[in-house]
């Protein structure tokens, strides 16, 4: 009995919360997005640490720069919603610009173009030669 009394408002919430037929295009967007991820850019920090430091300090280095990795997005995650609201703005009554995603681009498109400039290419060298690259 309080079981099924539990699962009422949830049920309710679950059928009525998106009235849309397209709400399965949200689902298979994130999928999407997230198996993307996984096979693109997700593995790329933990790929550079493992070639960028030498063996004295790869140990620390990953630590820092996982440190650094798991503060930023815990940052992005606290301040999003206020951010959205913050830089939001209605065009009409069916378009919304939301700034905290142009925001956001805009980072990533600095610490692209960052990359770019400061990250040697470490294609077909051992890891000798990337030590030799970035000293």
């Amino acid at each position: 009995y309080c079981s099924h009394n539990g699962d009422a408002p949830n049920l309710h919430f679950y059928r009525n919360f998106c009235p849309s037929n397209l709400a399965w295009l949200s689902i298979t967007a994130l999928a999407l997005y997230l198996c993307s991820f996984a096979a693109g850019f997700g593995p790329l920090p933990w790929t550079i640490c493992a070639e960028i430091f030498d063996n004295k300090s790869r140990s620390l280095g990953t630590s820092i720069t996982t440190t650094v990795n798991w503060t930023a997005n815990l940052l992005v995650s606290l301040t999003f919603l206020t951010l959205t609201q913050a830089l939001s703005r209605q065009v009409n009554e069916f378009f919304v610009i939301k700034g905290a995603f142009l925001l956001y681009a805009g980072l990533s498109t600095v610490g692209l173009v960052l990359f770019y400039i400061f990250l040697p290419e470490t294609k077909y060298h051992t890891l000798d030669d990337v030590e030799f690259l970035i000293r």
